[in-house]
């Protein structure tokens, strides 16, 4: 993705951190007009931050999480990577997560729900959700959009 803006932050796997990464999207996101984008993107920042800190890192403090947020003329991309082992999301969508009576999963269905695209690192300790600016798709199938990936 050709990046016109771009902002990062390393942070300590403290979930006090989750707030404040939050309040910097949300104003970074009003400095450039993109007050739509506002509730969906923290929804999705705020869940893969958590799941980073909690799962990934086990809310240790010595290990780090990174959050990149770019934007170009076409999308919006926040990636979130953690130190921990990562997780199997391939297996997780086998299992059927997206069923509304399973009490883990809702991660995953918010990133179906509010990003047109995700994808995973082969080791599942990061994640792209990727929004577009401009024609706003329906996710067809979370597999699809993570195949080759």
């Amino acid at each position: 993705m050709a990046s016109l803006q771009m902002r990062t932050w390393i942070v300590s796997a403290d979930l006090v951190n989750v707030n404040l990464i939050c309040s910097d999207i949300s104003i970074w996101l009003v400095e450039r007009n993109l007050t739509g984008h506002l509730f969906p993107l923290e929804l999705l920042a705020r869940e893969a931050l958590n799941n980073a800190i909690i799962h990934g890192c086990q809310t240790n403090p010595a290990m780090q999480v990174y959050a990149e947020l770019e934007c170009d003329e076409n999308t919006l991309s926040l990636t979130i990577r953690d130190e921990g082992i990562g997780f199997d999301w391939q297996g997780a969508l086998q299992d059927n997560v997206f069923d509304d009576d399973r009490e883990n999963g809702r991660g995953l269905k918010l990133y179906r729900l509010y990003a047109d695209r995700v994808e995973f690192n082969d080791r599942g300790n990061q994640v792209i959700l990727i929004r577009s600016l401009r024609n706003r798709t329906l996710f067809k199938s979370f597999q699809e959009k993570s195949e080759g990936k």
